[in-house]
């Protein structure tokens, strides 16, 4: 039996089929070959969406809408946009050039500068908005914002000097930076032209800025929710009759400190 290749005289079975071997190494290697032309253009295509992602689109993925951020429209890339006539609330932010930061990407956080686009009559604006799960902050704030609409507090204009604040799961966690805001109020006597300033801080779960008028006669402090709700308690001290009659007509309150009104709204 030399030679048969076993006992009963049968060829091996890797040595009876050397045809069949060789095509399934093909079949093996073209199935490879095109999972990996699959994996190639799903990656060539998500990286085509992610470039040129409409910011329309990456405004609603990222959250604005839940800061409160909205504008009449928004055009370009979310690398490289433009929202216009946008608003925070009642305040009117102008149009702003914006564009995602890639880097924090990375620890998944979508974090997106503004700079306010250059207007004879709107004054500069820039900062950068910062959205996570459970996070919400803006940071570098520097510029003015106008009041526009029915926000509670008579609010004209609002000036940020590098002010930065962190609300985490809807308390404030970090805030800092100076504050200068300019009221619709008038009365005879009380001199508010230069507004109220003061810093930011947190206390408690809230974000708080107390305010005081050039004379010291006036104080306004405020205190902002993680939803943009805010209670402010605005008082003048004053001995001047004919004032105090004008602040009692306006719904101010006679108090050991001064009169005194209370506001609430949403920003």
């Amino acid at each position: 039996r030399a030679g048969t290749g076993g006992r009963d005289g049968a060829r091996p079975f890797h040595a009876a089929q050397p045809g069949w071997n060789n095509c399934h190494h093909r079949d093996i290697r073209a199935g490879k070959l095109m999972v990996r032309r699959i994996v190639l253009i799903g990656s060539l295509a998500l990286i085509a969406v992610i470039l040129f992602l409409p910011l329309s689109l990456a405004a609603r993925i990222i959250g604005l809408d839940d800061m409160g951020v909205s504008a009449r429209q928004l055009g370009g890339t979310i690398w490289s946009g433009q929202m216009e006539q946008a608003h925070m609330g009642a305040l009117d932010l102008g149009t702003l050039d914006v564009g995602l930061n890639p880097a924090p990407l990375l620890l998944g956080r979508a974090t997106m500068d503004f700079d306010r686009v250059h207007s004879n009559t709107m004054p500069d604006l820039s900062g950068t908005i910062t959205m996570a799960s459970g996070l919400r902050a803006v940071e570098g704030l520097t510029g003015t914002i106008l009041g526009s609409g029915d926000s509670g507090l008579p609010i004209e204009q609002i000036s940020f000097t590098d002010a930065q604040a962190t609300f985490t799961d809807g308390r404030c966690t970090s805030a800092s930076g100076r504050v200068q805001l300019v009221l619709g109020i008038r009365f005879a006597g009380l001199d508010l032209r230069h507004g109220l300033s003061g810093d930011m801080d947190c206390e408690g779960d809230r974000l708080r800025a107390v305010l005081n008028g050039e004379s010291g006669m006036e104080k306004l402090t405020i205190r902002i929710d993680g939803d943009g709700k805010y209670l402010a308690r605005f008082g003048v001290q004053s001995a001047d009759p004919m004032l105090g009659a004008a602040l009692t007509a306006a719904g101010f309150g006679s108090t050991a400190e001064g009169y005194v009104r209370g506001f609430r709204g949403q920003f």
